[in-house]
């Protein structure tokens, strides 16, 4: 949005690598720019508009949601919407808010870390998810021989027994019990 309250450009952008340096390159066409109104104050997008050098202002939901009644009588949770308040309730006001401070390097790698881990606990999370599912259909006894899926012993007796019937065949029962403790 410009000075006058102009939208000069409107678009979608993945969250992805490329999306962030597609909504980059937009940004770089209409630079100078004021700031950029957003509802999270972290995140990957934040640092990188950021390290581009913009100005970000972080605006909580409630006054987004208090802004949004201004333009229209029900208020209604609309993406494109919300950044056409954001940005021209930051046109109004951007005197009176405070910018996002920017983030040291070792704290902006240290967020990058935590992303990462969580990612990783909750695909693990769901692939244990999907396993349970898959057991409890097809192989349950195994969810109640150990006392959680992603335990060593646990995988190791799926890979070992990977169907019902190989864990029922009597010439195992041995090895099951020295190995198992079953």
């Amino acid at each position: 949005m410009d000075e006058a309250g102009q939208v000069v450009h409107r678009g979608r952008y993945a969250h992805t690598a490329d999306g962030l340096e597609r909504l980059e390159r937009h940004l770089r066409r209409h630079a100078p720019l004021t700031g950029i109104a957003i509802e999270r104050g972290q995140g990957l997008l934040v640092e990188r508009l950021q390290a581009a050098g913009h100005t970000c202002y972080c605006v909580s939901p409630k006054i987004s949601a208090r802004a949004r009644e201004r333009y229209r009588m029900a208020p209604k949770k609309d993406d494109a919407f919300d950044a056409f308040v954001l940005a021209d309730s930051l046109r109004h006001e951007y005197r009176h808010w405070r910018p996002l401070p920017l983030a040291s390097a070792e704290l902006a790698e240290l967020r990058a870390v935590i992303r990462d881990r969580e990612r990783v606990v909750w695909n693990q999370r769901d692939l244990e998810n999907q396993l349970r599912a898959i057991l409890e259909s097809y192989h349950p006894a195994v969810l109640h021989l150990f006392s959680s899926l992603d335990r060593d012993i646990s995988l190791a007796f799926l890979r070992d027994y990977p169907t019902p019937e190989q864990a029922c065949v009597p010439r195992n029962s041995l090895r099951l019990e020295r190995r198992y403790g079953t």
